[in-house]
């Protein structure tokens, strides 16, 4: 299947490519990008902090980083330290401390 530019004046340039087969690719394009983003929403919610915590506990043991903790925190609570993560969709934060 090939492509052309079409030169067309409908509304705000909506149809830029055109197919051999007219612009049915493109619908299906469309509706393909609409749905994976309806689906994006459910991993918007984000994972659970615990799941969270020891998957960044793991990788700092296994670059073999010890003397330090890990803390859940509402965001934007003063904490002391570097926030290393969010999770429970953003409304809290992992805070790594050393020592």
């Amino acid at each position: 299947m090939r492509y052309r530019v079409v030169a067309s004046s409908e509304r705000f340039g909506a149809r830029l490519f055109q197919s051999d087969q007219g612009v049915r690719p493109m619908k299906k394009f469309m509706l393909a990008v609409g749905l994976l983003s309806l689906a994006g929403g459910a991993f918007a919610a984000g994972k659970p902090c615990e799941e969270l915590k020891s998957e960044i506990a793991a990788k700092l043991d296994a670059k073999g980083v010890s003397g330090y903790s890990l803390e859940v925190v509402d965001k934007g609570a003063a904490a002391d330290g570097e926030v290393v993560g969010s999770c429970e969709g953003g409304s809290k934060e992992i805070v790594y401390k050393r020592g």
